[in-house]
């Protein structure tokens, strides 16, 4: 199967950049899109154009063309914790523990079958289980 039909797009933000001229204000958009396939193989962009629909295509395309292969550990999650800082921008990247998997679908049935007060329930027992 090929790589590109597999990827998944997910737009980040888009900025509205505003720039005063002698004959008003002329307003610009950039847009930040993640490509991945969920299976170690990601990438992102950075597009800028007068129009959102341009912006994002420009993002989607840059992104598309700087894929990073990460390794993974078990093929669901990174080796290890890593802290990333940019200016005043942090990132922590943490490993998921394994049964955070089961928490995750339980989360899913919960929301979309049963009511969200059984959510809060499940996530306080949760948090108690791991506390102890």
């Amino acid at each position: 199967m090929n790589t590109q039909s597999e990827l998944k797009e997910k737009l980040v933000a888009i900025n509205r950049i505003t720039k005063v001229v002698k004959g008003g204000r002329r307003f610009g958009f950039a847009a930040l899109v993640v490509v991945g396939n969920q299976k170690g193989l990601v990438g992102y962009g950075h597009g800028k154009a007068k129009q959102v629909p341009d912006a994002i295509k420009k993002a989607s395309e840059e992104a598309k063309s700087s894929l990073v292969k990460i390794p993974l550990r078990e093929g669901r999650t990174i080796h290890h914790d890593t802290y990333g800082k940019s200016g005043s921008g942090k990132v922590l990247l943490r490993s998921a523990p394994a049964h955070q998997i089961l928490t995750m679908l339980l989360e899913h049935v919960c929301l979309h079958y049963l009511n969200k007060d059984l959510l809060r329930i499940f996530l306080f027992c949760e948090e108690k289980k791991l506390a102890k």
